[in-house]
């Protein structure tokens, strides 16, 4: 059977090349692929012998005729890439393996189009849809990146959803600040903008719904103003400051209140719309409020029923 020496691929030798004894390739040269075998069958080949017994060449992780595969190979040292210079292959007919990427980044589909919507509707406001879009970029380019496919926008689509939570919180702390009404400018008529204030921001004018004396007797806070000619069962009438420097007691407080109401009553109520029903009555601070700075006294006039829709003063 006639053998023909097979060099590998980037091995400079002339066609038909049979090595002698001893012979061994320059170690600059690209090693042999794995299993690669240096002598191949080749009847056909007439210039080539099966060399004599114990002269086929040494060479590190070649295999031979009949001897099988030596498992010592490339010794754990692999392809390392400075046995080739630096110049890769140089055109020595290896190709590439295909279907293997080197070094190159997975495939990118650009920006997700839900991150984008869901940052534009942050942005102005959108925040039921801004949160579902921003959820679906969110799983859209978790999916494709596991299947190797990158691409954009999770920046955006939390970006989004944060700005949806903000305008929420806004949109919270609004309704929430609306819920105690400060009481701007109120005149003769009643407030301009009905709803639930602190007491110490009654003015004088304002018309409002007494708190039952159940709830009186406990401390009041705040009460519902609405304008005078809604149904309403009490109204302020005049206001002045305590005149002790320290918190005199609550008797003390009393008595300066009823006495300066009680003047003060001819001078701003309309006499001839007081009937047998009204009473007069005043709010005065309780010692927690007198510490926070509160003096003034209010006076009021208060009806057993809700029938007011006029204001009572008489100016």
């Amino acid at each position: 059977m006639a053998l023909r020496f097979n060099p590998p691929p980037g091995w400079p030798l002339p066609p038909g090349f049979v090595p002698g004894p001893g012979w061994q390739p320059d170690p600059s040269w690209p090693p042999a692929p794995p299993g690669w075998t240096l002598w191949v069958s080749d009847d056909a080949f007439s210039g080539a012998t099966q060399p004599a017994p114990g002269q086929y060449p040494s060479y590190p992780g070649q295999s031979y005729p009949g001897q099988g595969y030596q498992d010592q190979g490339y010794q754990g040292q692999g392809y390392q890439d400075q046995a080739y210079g630096g110049g890769g292959y140089q055109g020595q007919g290896f190709q590439p393996y295909q279907g293997y990427t080197y070094g190159q980044p997975p495939p990118r589909a650009g920006t997700n189009g839900f991150a984008i919507t869901s940052f534009i509707l942050g942005i102005i406001g959108g925040t039921l849809l801004s949160l579902v879009f921003g959820i679906i970029a969110l799983v859209q380019i978790r999916n494709r990146g596991r299947s190797g496919v990158r691409q954009g926008g999770r920046g955006l689509a939390i970006a989004g959803m944060v700005l949806s939570v903000l305008w929420i919180v806004v949109v919270v702390a609004l309704f929430a600040g609306g819920a105690i009404t400060v009481n701007p400018q109120p005149g003769p008529t009643g407030v301009a903008t009905p709803g639930r204030i602190n007491i110490f921001s009654l003015k004088v004018g304002d018309c409002f719904q007494n708190p039952p004396p159940s709830q009186s007797a406990r401390g009041v806070t705040t009460v519902s103003v609405v304008p005078c000619t809604t149904a309403h069962n009490a109204q302020v009438f005049a206001q002045f400051d305590a005149t002790d420097s320290s918190y005199p007691g609550s008797a003390a407080l009393i008595k300066e209140a009823q006495d300066g109401c009680q003047a003060r009553v001819s001078a701003d109520v309309d006499k001839s719309k007081i009937t047998s029903t009204m009473t007069l009555r005043f709010l005065y601070p309780l010692p927690a409020s007198w510490a926070d700075g509160r003096r003034t006294i209010t006076c009021l006039v208060v009806d057993s029923t809700k029938d007011l829709t006029s204001t009572l003063l008489s100016h």
